[in-house]
């Protein structure tokens, strides 16, 4: 077991913030060789992975990765050949773990596989697996690794099966429009049964992994440029595609559905039907079925004027602010936008979030050209765990087709328990160099480091 830097485990961040339903746990304290330029993690089995990595005085950036343990304890993982390139899975099978990430050959982009011991030792794998096209999801499944990938100009999602370093199974989906063509910061990727973050659910176009069915959500709507140039003679209908694919009986099916209205707007789904919001004077919700096209119910989304509201929330860059300390603020004004996210309260209840996600840089930093092209930003499964430098604007709706929707200013998500309680650290003058996110169904890891410590404290929120 190699030593990443000492292990200080701490309970700093006290309890009593949280609400009792919830439990707050530290996990471990970890101290890092300076403030990191992203980390990235993962859960395999009970271990988070995590690669951080550091600026240098050299091109190449310092990367360091290990494993923590369900004791907070750890193991550094041997990783120096992978260096700085993309990692996109880690699959454990026995007492290895197969790390999975891109590199380049001759011009061309291909994903390689290194294999890590139970101590943290490695070896490379010599088969290299050609990407056809983009990879726009990964997702693992039965110990094995799928990769959702494109071709521009193909209109097929072909889905690739890899078990220790080589390809099993390769599937080819049908689709209406061309995915392969779009940029990889307007795809987003995610699994039904985690809840959805702000920056997958505002992507136009959206990969849903659940369960045995993928479906792929691409909204048409008119942008606010096009608004200004609105030509209603030459302007194509604007329409919300939802491509159903059946990966049990290697099925495709199909519906569009449009939008009559010159608005902005942006869908999410929820129980096999598509929810729209439109966003309007008077923002509405239509509800369709998938099965037969048809739409459901259309009911209009009223906002709350309760004057002490306090739940608006505002993250700019590394703060939690409210709509009380930003209230005469640009950014509350433009509330609504491509944010929207479907939650289940009960079976006749579910709980809508709405608002504004932007000013978010995605880059790959140092990837070249050709690694660029081979990857959307949703196929890094071992993703960076920080929301980045961005603003984004949220608040909460209650209710059902059926009965309306209300604003409402308290939840039961983890999302605002966890919001809550960086918004009082932030108001206790508590700021971070880091901060970022690992997400499960009934949990969320949150990592921080504070200014000026080196320390990055791991925390687990659970109901």
């Amino acid at each position: 077991m190699k030593p990443f830097g000492r292990l200080v485990v701490t309970f700093v961040f006290t309890t009593f913030l949280v609400p009792l339903t919830y439990a707050q746990t530290s996990i471990a304290g970890l101290t890092l060789p300076g403030k990191p330029d992203e980390i990235r993690g993962m859960l395999i089995d009970d271990d988070i992975f995590l690669s951080a990595a550091f600026s240098t005085a050299s091109p190449t950036r310092n990367v360091r990765s290990f494993f923590v343990h369900p004791d907070g304890k750890k193991t550094e993982v041997d990783l120096k050949v992978v260096g700085d390139k993309p990692m996109i899975a880690g699959v454990r099978r026995g007492d290895n773990t197969f790390f999975y990430y891109v590199d380049e050959i001759s011009k061309r982009a291909v994903i390689r596989c290194i294999v890590v011991d139970s101590i943290g030792a490695s070896k490379s794998l010599s088969k290299t697996i050609d990407i056809p096209g983009k990879i726009y999801g990964t997702y693992i499944e039965d110990d094995d690794l799928f990769a959702l990938c494109a071709l521009k100009n193909e209109f097929k999602l072909k889905l690739l099966r890899i078990r220790d370093g080589a390809v099993i199974d390769e599937t080819s989906f049908p689709l209406s429009f061309d995915i392969g063509k779009n940029k990889g910061a307007k795809v987003s990727f995610f699994d039904a049964s985690i809840p959805t973050t702000p920056l997958e659910a505002s992507s136009l176009v959206k990969l849903v992994k659940d369960k045995n069915l993928i479906w792929l959500i691409a909204d048409e709507p008119i942008s606010l440029h096009d608004n200004y140039n609105y030509d209603p003679q030459s302007a194509p209908m604007f329409k919300t595609t939802v491509i159903r694919v059946d990966l049990k009986e290697k099925k495709t099916s199909i519906k569009s559905f449009f939008e009559p209205s010159l608005n902005s707007f942006t869908s999410a789904l929820f129980n096999g039907d598509v929810y729209r919001l439109v966003i309007d004077r008077e923002p509405r919700i239509d509800q369709f079925n998938f099965e037969s096209g048809k739409k459901i119910k259309s009911i209009k989304l009223l906002r709350g004027e309760d004057p002490g509201r306090d739940s608006t929330y505002a993250r700019i860059a590394k703060y939690v602010k409210t709509e009380k300390d930003v209230k005469k603020a640009q950014i509350v004004k433009r509330l609504l936008g491509y944010l929207f996210i479907v939650d289940s309260l009960s079976v006749q209840q579910q709980l809508l979030t709405v608002g504004h996600y932007g000013d978010h840089m995605l880059t790959f930093m140092g990837f070249t050209d050709v690694l660029s092209a081979a990857l959307s930003v949703a196929s890094l499964l071992i993703a960076d765990l920080s929301e980045g430098p961005y603003s984004c604007v949220y608040s909460y709706y209650v209710g059902s087709p059926d009965t309306n929707y209300t604003a409402t200013y308290r939840t039961p998500l983890l999302r605002q328990v966890i919001d809550d309680y960086e918004y009082r650290l932030m108001k206790g003058k508590v700021r971070f160099d880091y901060r970022g996110y690992l997400h499960q169904p009934t949990f969320t890891y949150a990592f921080y480091q504070r200014n000026k410590s080196n320390v990055l404290e791991i925390f687990k929120f659970e109901k």
